[in-house]
């Protein structure tokens, strides 16, 4: 009855807070309508196709490496040319090769379909493989929609996760509830298969990277139940601050991993990129600003830390998983790699860093993934500074979009180092006078002076007045 209480009066506290982020995320899907990339998206989708079929028993017979000939069946087909270009990583394509032959067939509505079919010459006749993938869209953000929803009707957390979840893995499967089981084992078969046969005949392509934000969130999960069985066994509370200045260590290291897989330009410095990202940390950097301008906020802080979090959500861990899973990592691809200018670039990086750290609710696997599609899909050919606003903009984003996630192990889930006022202007003001003056242009130093005053002068309009107060009391005493 107490928890009960408890977590009915920590979700009227943050109300205000769920109903901006319901706002945001309603709209957001319409905002981001046309920064879709729909080349991307088809791309991506037979990619998919391609990795499902070259790992399978129909394709075992292709070696890396090999001659083959690849017969186009319709000359003037988008899809036809994204496969072509996958085989050319693996294989050697020659108009008549003699070693093997291989065509493609597609047909595309709200999945795409694909029959492939290899020409087998010791049975002499072709060998097919048929499969489809879900073409990637803003619907991937409507199962955490819906979670935020309960929570707003007075759900438990547990019961709107666990909902949010499965509503992701239904709309995956194209609304068919029938159809999640089969979706989650070809999910984990296809992965698993591709992996043994990767290690069997030692095939690891830097050109191939889908599968790294799959394998990963693999390894992640295992780690994760293990620190968190660990922590739990010690004691049942838990200091949420050590995870926090723990996921600020990660940030370096997985850039620097990231960077590695990314294969950057020899000129170019991961550890110069993430020294200067530090510089684009507006609401961090404000944070600490405040910390030491404002002695309220001092004791606000030290109330937080003697605050003790549980950790007892374990159902959050499979939220990085679903997303994933609900071709998270294609949805990246399509949002991020979209011909707009710089300025809108920077806004759009800080605004998908905080969907990325609210719907996964793990910062740990938020920073790693975004960092290894920023560093995929945008290296830094533009120099250091402008890389490194885009990190800055990405990681401070994750951090924000984290705090007011509900998907986290802890509990309670939303926490702010701020009263939901203060945390409301503060946000405000480093989106207006940082990343938006930023964005268009301003030069920094003018940006933080602008950022630095904004918060001064918030401190001081808020600070009570002590000549009001003397006044007040020689008014009541009259």
């Amino acid at each position: 009855m107490r928890k009960d209480l408890a977590q009915e009066k920590l979700s009227r506290q943050s109300g205000i807070w769920v109903w901006i982020l319901f706002a945001a995320m309603a709209f957001l899907p319409f905002l981001l309508r046309l920064g879709i990339d729909t080349e991307v998206v088809k791309h991506q989708a037979v990619l998919e196709l391609y990795r499902e079929w070259r790992w399978s028993k129909q394709a075992a017979g292709l070696q890396p490496g090999s001659e083959l000939t690849f017969q186009r069946v319709d000359r003037l087909s988008s899809h036809e040319d994204f496969f072509e270009a996958q085989l050319q990583k693996d294989f050697v394509l020659k108009p008549r090769s003699g070693q093997a032959m291989v065509r493609a067939f597609f047909d595309q509505d709200s999945t795409l379909r694909g029959r492939f079919e290899v020409w087998d010459r010791d049975i002499s006749e072709w060998v097919s493989w048929e499969g489809e993938s879900r073409l990637t869209n803003n619907g991937i953000l409507f199962g955490p929609w819906v979670a935020i929803i309960l929570i707003l009707l007075g759900a438990t957390f547990r019961f709107s996760i666990v909902f949010g979840l499965a509503v992701s893995l239904v709309w995956a499967s194209k609304w068919n509830l029938l159809e999640v089981p089969g979706y989650l084992w070809n999910f984990v078969e296809v992965n698993t298969r591709e992996l043994y046969k990767r290690i069997s005949v030692g095939s690891w392509s830097l050109d191939d990277f889908s599968r790294i934000p799959e394998f990963s969130v693999f390894i992640w999960l295992a780690l994760s139940a293990l620190v968190l069985f660990f922590v739990r066994k010690k004691s049942k509370q838990s200091d949420l601050h050590r995870f926090i200045l723990l996921s600020f260590i990660f940030e370096p290291i997985a850039l620097a991993l990231t960077a590695y897989f990314a294969e950057w330009p020899s000129d170019a410095a991961w550890w110069k990129v993430y020294f200067g990202s530090l510089c684009f940390r507006f609401f961090s950097l404000s944070i600490l600003f405040m910390y030491f301008l404002d002695r309220r906020f001092v004791s606000r802080f030290k109330e937080i830390g003697q605050r003790k979090f549980s950790v007892t959500n374990y159902i959050a861990l499979s939220a990085p998983i679903v997303f994933l899973m609900c071709k998270g990592w294609s949805w990246l691809n399509s949002v991020l790699l979209v011909g707009v200018g710089d300025s809108l670039l920077r806004m759009k990086i800080f605004v998908v860093g905080l969907l990325l750290g609210f719907v996964l609710g793990s910062r740990v696997f938020s920073i790693w993934l975004g960092a290894l599609a920023l560093s995929l899909m945008l290296p830094p050919t533009k120099g250091h500074w402008f890389a490194a606003s885009l990190y800055g903009f990405f990681f401070d984003a994750v951090l924000l979009g984290w705090f007011m996630s509900p998907f986290k192990v802890f509990s309670p889930v939303f926490v702010q180092p701020l009263p939901p006022r203060q945390f409301a202007v503060l946000f405000l003001m480093t989106w207006v006078f940082g990343v938006f003056l930023t964005s268009v242009g301003v030069n920094l130093p003018i940006t933080w002076l602008l950022l630095g005053l904004s918060v001064w002068a918030y401190i001081q309009l808020n600070q009570p007045r002590q000549d009001f107060n003397d006044y007040s009391s020689a008014s009541s005493s009259l």
